[in-house]
């Protein structure tokens, strides 16, 4: 049987395209006030496409794109920089051409194929992260692949760290299952959501918190799910990956266990305060991955900075600490938002940002509101100082139009104060003197008149004595002599 032509075309066009690797679809984020921005990225997106369309190599296209990318932005855009910087942090962390199919919860090449590895060694199935913690935990033929995993695991968060900024043992999603969970939650989160990473991060801090405080299961993750939803409707860019993830609330990374809420009943809750030298970018250690257990608590104090008043730390690291210690871990994270703030804002807005996260904390004692309090007007007392040379020029590019309008505001403040300074000199200088006995009262000479005026005598005498005082002789007077 002889098929009809056009068939056999269809047939080798479906063919080509399914051996053909799917294009790389780019995400472009939702800019605000950034059309610039976004034309560039839009036609270095376009760029990349038609390099692909050459077929050249995956490593070739993305250098095209980050070239593309290097065009300088307008200052009025500059705050769109990081979403660039996003952008072209996921361009680079991909390791082949995908489509818009691939799940936002599939595992990291290397891991999958070590653990695919011990799977067929050790004759068990591991397909979810449960699964493999069980295994590392508890079964024996995990040790002659414990040092091999443990490596991968290693490089992958190293990778991840460079472009997440928030340090491993900081990072709160996941921890249920140990570092595992910890790792594959920051690189999953990372590529979905981008520097939202930091407010999810947040947002784990609250569950993790919720569970050391007993509120109830129930009660802890259904709040942890409407915080999520939140956070994506919040967003300006990421928010179709991002959704993508977080919309799954059955999947194990956001689920743990009614066994893990029972461990906080039964078990003593380590907590080990430490300080914090200000490395956004540590990675999962080697001493890290020696034990699983999640109940160990790290929290951290503000890194010491000279830009930040010791009165403001001390306070935070002691009384915020022990009268909110029941909450440390939301402490220790809205730390975390600090750290992170200050490296691109002001360092006040950072502090105002601190006060107001504490401040959200729920079901505070009063000591712990007092504490908060105390500390907010210690930072309003910082405030009054006079603002660096660097924070001026952030107020400037972030609020020019504000500027201009306080500046105007202010110097017409200044205009009208000179204005009544200079009357109410004037006014003590030549007060008005009112008539008496009914006569009325003569008119004063002005200083210029004082000396060439013609009812100025020549000759005075005193009222008060007879002495004689001899004034000044008009020039008429010294002419006729």
């Amino acid at each position: 049987m002889l098929l009809h032509p056009l068939k056999l075309l269809t047939l080798y066009c479906l063919f080509t395209t399914a051996l053909a690797d799917p294009m790389f679809n780019i995400m472009l984020p939702k800019l605000t006030g950034c059309p610039f921005t976004l034309n560039v990225l839009d036609f270095c997106k376009t760029t990349f496409n038609a390099c692909l369309d050459k077929k050249a190599d995956l490593l070739t296209c993305k250098s095209k794109f980050f070239d593309c990318t290097e065009t300088p932005l307008p200052p009025a855009e500059k705050h769109c920089a990081p979403e660039v910087a996003n952008v072209c942090r996921l361009l680079k962390n991909a390791y082949a051409v995908r489509n818009d199919t691939k799940s936002p919860f599939e595992w990291h090449v290397d891991i999958r194929r070590i653990v695919d590895e011990i799977g067929r060694d050790c004759g068990i199935e591991i397909n979810t992260i449960g699964s493999l913690y069980q295994f590392v935990s508890n079964d024996k033929c995990t040790q002659k692949y414990k040092a091999q995993l443990d490596k991968g695991f290693l490089e992958l968060d190293k990778k991840t760290s460079m472009d997440l900024q928030i340090p491993a043992d900081r990072f709160r999603c996941g921890w249920h299952f140990g570092y595992i969970g910890n790792v594959f939650a920051r690189y999953w989160i990372l590529n979905s959501c981008g520097h939202y990473a930091i407010d999810f991060n947040h947002i784990c801090s609250k569950h993790y918190n919720c569970y050391l405080k007993q509120k109830g299961k129930r009660t802890c993750d259904q709040e942890y799910e409407s915080d999520r939803k939140n956070l994506v409707y919040g967003m300006g860019s990421f928010k179709d990956s991002c959704q993508q993830l977080i919309y799954n609330k059955t999947h194990e990374i956001f689920q743990p266990s009614e066994d893990v809420y029972k461990v906080f009943e039964k078990s003593e809750i380590e907590t080990k305060m430490l300080s914090f030298n200000g490395k956004l970018d540590k990675p999962l250690s080697i001493l890290d991955t020696e034990n699983l257990n999640f109940t160990t608590i790290k929290v951290f104090e503000l890194s010491p900075d000279g830009s930040l008043d010791l009165a403001i730390r001390d306070m935070f690291n002691v009384d915020i600490y022990k009268n909110g210690w029941a909450s440390r871990v939301i402490i220790d994270s809205s730390a975390m938002v600090f750290e992170d703030c200050r490296r691109n804002n002001q360092r006040r807005r950072c502090l105002d940002q601190l006060v107001f996260s504490i401040s959200k904390i729920s079901d505070k004692p009063e000591e712990f509101v007092t504490a908060i309090n105390k500390f907010n007007q210690t930072i309003s007392n910082l405030l009054v100082s006079p603002p660096t040379k660097s924070e001026i020029e952030d107020m400037i590019n972030h609020n020019f139009w504000r500027f201009e309008i306080m500046f105007v505001i202010q110097y017409l403040v200044l205009l009208a104060i000179k204005k009544f300074w200079k009357l109410v000199t004037c006014w003590k200088r030549h007060p008005p003197t009112p008539p008496s006995n009914g006569e009325e009262v003569p008119l004063r000479n002005s200083p210029e008149e004082g000396l060439g005026s013609s009812s100025m005598p020549s000759i005075n005498f005193s009222v008060a004595s007879d002495t004689v005082v001899v004034g000044r002789r008009r020039p008429e007077e010294a002419e006729a002599e």
